[in-house]
């Protein structure tokens, strides 16, 4: 009778971390007076954050909307 070798536990993943309202999903700072709400999942960002990730053709961490900006 062969004994089947014993496999180490399974890796455990972490928990996953809800988007906060009130932060910036891109820099993980409290998002402050006008800031830019996207308008499909209506996630705030930094104003600044939203154009720096326009400018790099990021889209919405949240639901991968483009950054609609001006």
């Amino acid at each position: 009778m062969s004994q089947s070798p014993k496999l180490p536990p399974k890796p455990k993943a972490p928990a996953l971390v809800p988007a906060s309202k009130g932060l910036c999903l891109f820099c993980k700072q409290p998002v402050g007076l006008n800031p830019y709400i996207c308008p499909s999942c209506k996630q705030e960002y930094h104003r600044e954050c939203a154009l720096n990730a326009k400018r790099e053709k990021k889209n919405c961490k949240k639901c991968g909307q483009v950054m609609l900006l001006k």
